[in-house]
C-alpha cells in the first residue's frame, strides 16, 4: 500500500473490484504506459494506489459534486476504456485481460447474428 498521496484536495471513489476479478495488479498508479483509468460519471477518472484482491481506489476529484452516488456503475473495459488500451497500461496484451475476467461481471458478446449475454 502506500503508493499514492494526494497532493491536492481530493475525492475518492473505491470501486468494489480487484485482482481478484480480474483486474491486473499492473494497474495501479502509473503502472504501464500511463496512468490506468476507468470510466465513471461520465468522464475518464485515474486508478490510484494499489489495486487490491476485492477493491480499487479511484480519483474522482474531476467530476462534478454527486454526480455520482453510491451505486453508480464504473467501466473497467467497455466503450470508454478499450481493452487494448488497459492492456498497454498493464504492460499485456488484451486476451490476457480476457482470460481473467471473473464471474462478477456482465458480459456482452456482441457483433453476432443477434447479441448474447453470459
Amino acid at each position: 500500500g502506500a503508493t499514492w498521496t494526494a497532493e491536492r484536495p481530493s475525492r475518492i471513489a473505491i470501486l468494489g473490484a480487484g485482482y481478484k476479478d480480474g483486474v491486473p495488479r499492473a494497474l495501479s498508479s502509473k503502472a504501464g504506459d500511463g496512468p490506468a483509468q476507468v470510466f465513471i460519471g461520465g468522464k475518464r477518472c485515474p486508478i490510484i494506489g494499489r489495486v487490491s484482491m476485492d477493491m480499487m481506489a479511484v480519483d474522482i476529484t474531476g467530476l462534478i459534486p454527486l454526480s455520482i452516488t453510491r451505486g453508480t456503475r464504473a467501466e473497467i473495459l467497455g466503450a470508454n476504456i478499450p481493452i487494448d488500451e488497459a492492456a498497454g497500461w498493464a504492460g499485456t496484451i488484451s486476451y490476457e485481460l480476457l482470460t481473467r475476467l471473473g464471474s462478477r461481471y456482465a458480459m456482452h458478446y456482441t457483433g453476432l447474428e443477434s447479441d448474447h449475454r453470459a
